[in-house]
């Protein structure tokens, strides 16, 4: 869904996770027109949520006119990660 006129903010379990988050954000962006990094975010019920987050500016040209930033559930990622070093490590499951 949309975020449109939403405080992010409420998406990071803490300020520190929320700044971090932006200036890694704002730092790949000024390196390569778009900026990613992965990030914990908080679900309502508290449980924590690790994503990765992609920024793109709507103008380069005028990048504070807005940006859209796409959010990935790595968790699946994260599963798939360990079955394969485990299998590399041990053999089958």
């Amino acid at each position: 869904g949309s975020l449109t006129g939403y405080n992010s903010r409420a998406l990071y379990p803490d300020a520190a996770e929320y700044e971090r988050v932006g200036r890694e954000l704002y730092d790949r962006y000024q390196e390569r027109d778009q900026g990613q990094t992965e990030a914990r975010w908080v679900r309502a019920d508290g449980t924590i949520l690790y994503v990765r987050l992609q920024l793109h500016v709507l103008d380069p040209a005028a990048p504070v006119e807005g940006q859209i930033v796409a959010a990935m559930d790595m968790f699946e990622r994260t599963v798939d990660e360990f079955d394969r070093l485990w299998t590399q490590k041990y053999g089958k499951k």
